[in-house]
């Protein structure tokens, strides 16, 4: 305080600063003592306003100090709400869009520190700011940024790949097409062919030492030609059915949360619910892609048209696991930078596409990955499970035919889910380790859908 009353030459700044905190003491609310003629801040809020602010100012006339002092304090906890404010005052509240710009780029060019940290901080500062605040340039520079941080498992750890997919998800994520119910953009909508043919289900103990006893045996199962989601259904896909069909959610949660994330705490009904919509849907839409639209329309041949529907435990487990049987999508060896499982320690959901590396692959000459299929949330599928208290109905060998896909059985007997969630660990996570809940239960429960010639 001295120092400062002698920069206003002030005559007597020791006696000045003592008189302060006298005052300060008797009649301030906004500062508490500390100790001893220490004084801080009631709420660190007003704390990092100020300084904020105060950062800010030394950027009136060239912004460049501003932006070198946040970019050299990355990854510092205590300076992040400081970078944050003091980068969104220039650009709203001043409106001094090219200097909020010229900060948010420094950002994305800062070469130091943990990789990715940089680009989150400015995809979070633009995001506080959106939909102003700096150039459209820039805006699209960091969603661009934001896309490759989120999907850069070599270099970026997974709790920062999951901040970029937050901030991408705030600032509206690309990959997904808003004139197509938030769709992946891409030729197919994001559906993945899984052709026709045989796969191991089931687990050998002999091979999978974490195997439970209700995958027991393997076993060979065929399935006819399918397409599976490459992604569990977000937050905005659910939304858009909701606001489309206005359809009564049963759960605020359901229509919550970052857009570009699972949805969660969905009923095994209203996930039956978005399929029915989603079929009804595509078949009416005129751009739907080929095959997809004639499947939909009048089959593959038989004139009985294919669904969009929950998938079988089959159908999941042969997406997940190829025709050889892996343990886990990528392979047969657990890695925690794969999948949002615990061991990730995020502690959340994250956007879909932030485990690049747990994608299963499918397709050789063009491949396709179907991807989040371990962890993030647990996925319903449209197969039974077993009553509460009966024996085991509907065990292994799995058989298609035996009344485990009825959708209209009793909700007195549990559904299976799969794959598995973020603060499940890595023996759920496998691809096959089934679990099985009633179909009214909610928890961090989401899905994915097939388009299947299956019958109800």
């Amino acid at each position: 305080l001295e120092e400062i009353y002698r920069a206003r030459n002030e005559p007597q700044p020791d006696r000045a600063a003592a008189q302060f905190l006298d005052d300060v003491h008797e009649h301030a609310g906004l500062l508490v003592e500390r100790g001893p003629r220490e004084f801080g801040f009631m709420h660190l809020t007003f704390q990092e306003y100020l300084a904020a602010v105060g950062l800010a100012q030394q950027g009136q006339t060239d912004a460049s100090p501003v932006a070198a002092a946040i970019a050299g304090r990355v990854g510092d906890a205590n300076w992040r709400e400081v970078a944050l404010l003091a980068t969104g005052y220039l650009g709203i509240v001043q409106e001094r869009e090219q200097a909020a710009t010229q900060i948010v780029e420094r950002l994305l060019g800062q070469a130091t520190g943990e990789a990715g940290l940089a680009v989150a901080l400015a995809g979070d500062a633009l995001a506080d700011m959106s939909p102003g605040g700096v150039t459209p340039t820039c805006r699209a520079k960091v969603v661009e940024a934001l896309v490759t941080t989120m999907r850069d498992d070599a270099r970026v750890a997974a709790p920062v790949r999951a901040e970029a997919g937050n901030a991408l998800g705030r600032l509206g994520d690309p990959r997904f097409r808003a004139d197509a119910w938030h769709l992946p953009d891409d030729p197919w909508l994001g559906f993945v062919e899984i052709p026709a043919g045989p796969f191991l289900m089931g687990s050998d103990k002999t091979k999978d030492g974490e195997a439970f006893d209700s995958e027991l045996p393997q076993h060979e199962v065929t399935l006819p030609t399918y397409y599976i989601a490459r992604y569990p259904v977000t937050v905005a896909q659910f939304r858009a059915f909701v606001g489309d069909a206005k359809f009564q959610v049963g759960h605020p949660d359901l229509v919550r949360g970052t857009p570009n994330h699972p949805v969660v705490a969905v009923s095994w009904d209203e996930a039956l619910a978005y399929c029915a919509w989603l079929t009804k849907t595509l078949r009416a839409w005129d751009k739907t892609p080929e095959p997809l639209g004639t499947l939909l329309r009048a089959g593959s041949g038989d004139g009985k048209p294919w669904v969009i529907a929950l998938p079988s435990e089959a159908e999941w487990e042969k997406a997940g696991r190829g025709t050889t049987g892996r343990i886990y999508p990528w392979g047969d060896d657990f890695g925690a930078n794969r999948a949002n499982s615990s061991e990730a320690d995020i502690n959340s959901t994250t956007a879909v596409g932030c485990f690049p590396g747990g994608a299963s692959r499918w397709g050789a000459d063009e491949p396709r990955w179907v991807e989040e299929l371990s962890g993030n949330v647990w996925e319903w599928t449209r197969s039974l499970g077993d009553p509460d208290s009966d024996k085991p109905q509907f065990g292994y060998p799995y058989v298609s035919n035996d009344g485990r896909e009825d959708l209209k059985a009793s909700a007195k007997v549990r559904r299976v889910l799969r794959g598995g969630s973020f603060f499940i660990d890595r023996p759920f996570v496998r691809c096959a380790a089934r679990g099985r809940f009633h179909p009214v239960f909610r928890w961090y429960y989401g899905f994915r859908v097939v388009v299947s010639p299956f019958r109800s």
